[in-house]
């Protein structure tokens, strides 16, 4: 064989294995960066997962009662609580690895069940766990570790410490007597109305083209700031609220006051849910949270009317009081402030 055809073949073979080189380099390079930037992704989720948190902590924290928000009878015990944090976890698929008493710090009117628990999910459930052990069961949160290693399933591990405060009602409510009983208003005076920003529409539309209206809205306000979010959230909220359905709505103030905590609107309709349903300590909480951002006569009102389902009468007066200041003429602020007077 001619010499110079053999070392074109040879030429072209360096070529061919250099260029081979090359593409393999280049794709084992382009996973490379796609890998990292997915393992990018990840972390900055659970960097915010656990910021998420870590706010809720500190929000439990400035609560100064404890044993008023987390009002459990004396008939519950500790494998009642572990049973209802087994039941959350069941409900986001949290693989839990062990739930166990550490102790019990009792005395006459009052215990505060410590728990550990330890297990592994998905980032996004194991918030959702977290949160619902806060709103749902009322169990606190005191300290919280989550792994950022994942498995091949996308979980990661993690543990935490919880709180349970338990009070003896018989023993902390013997010594009130006052009208629980005669506090039915009048009948013309209705349900309070929800805050919302956004006016009703005055086109009746079909329910199919509100579904539509509603999608097109979120898309737009998707791409806007976090407070207009939360004003969007918090209407979806009283749409639901208008249908009695309270639980959808709590879970749409809840993501308005996540996106904007100064959003005086959603906390007041938070009260107002705990109102509605009986919670009269959430009511009160989220109340004066909202006053914090800006007094209005609606909220003293809501705020008043937990207080008084609680028969704390004194401080119900004075809510009313502030909210006569607010709205002079109002008949249904006069009715309930005469109820909170002869109470006392």
């Amino acid at each position: 064989m001619n010499k110079k055809i053999i070392y074109y073949i040879v030429i072209l073979v360096f070529i061919a294995s250099a260029l081979g080189v090359f593409l393999v380099y280049k794709t084992l390079n382009t996973k490379e960066k796609r890998i990292d930037s997915a393992i990018s992704v990840r972390l900055n989720k659970l960097e915010n997962i656990q910021k998420h948190i870590a706010e809720s902590i500190k929000g439990i924290k400035k609560i100064g009662l404890p044993v008023l928000r987390y009002g459990y009878s004396f008939n519950e015990n500790d494998s009642y609580f572990i049973s209802e944090i087994v039941r959350a976890s069941k409900k986001y698929g949290i693989k839990l690895g062990y739930v166990k008493l550490i102790h019990a710090n009792k005395n006459k009117n009052a215990v505060v069940y410590l728990f550990k628990a330890s297990g592994f999910g998905k980032p996004a459930d194991i918030y959702s766990f977290i949160k619902t052990l806060e709103y749902n069961y009322k169990i606190e949160l005191k300290k919280f570790y989550i792994s950022k290693n994942f498995n091949k399933d996308g979980h990661v591990s993690f543990s935490s410490l919880l709180a349970v405060y338990v009070i003896n009602k018989p023993e902390i409510l013997s010594g009130i007597v006052k009208l629980k009983a005669n506090l039915l208003p009048p009948d013309n005076f209705g349900m309070i109305n929800p805050f919302v920003n956004v006016p009703k529409a005055k086109k009746i539309l079909t329910r199919r083209k509100k579904i539509k209206v509603a999608e097109n809205v979120y898309k737009k306000l998707s791409k806007e700031s976090n407070i207009k979010k939360s004003d969007f959230y918090n209407k979806k909220g009283v749409s639901f609220f208008e249908k009695n359905n309270f639980n959808k709505a709590l879970v749409m103030f809840k993501k308005a006051v996540m996106l904007n905590p100064n959003n005086y609107m959603a906390l007041s309709n938070e009260a107002l849910v705990g109102y509605e349903t009986k919670n009269y300590n959430e009511s009160i909480f989220y109340a004066k949270k909202a006053l914090n951002q800006k007094k209005l006569w609606q909220t003293n009102f809501i705020l008043g009317l937990a207080y008084l389902r609680s028969e704390n009468f004194s401080k119900a007066e004075y809510n009313f009081k502030e909210a006569l200041k607010l709205n002079p003429s109002n008949g249904q602020i006069k009715y309930y402030l005469n109820i909170s007077k002869n109470g006392r």
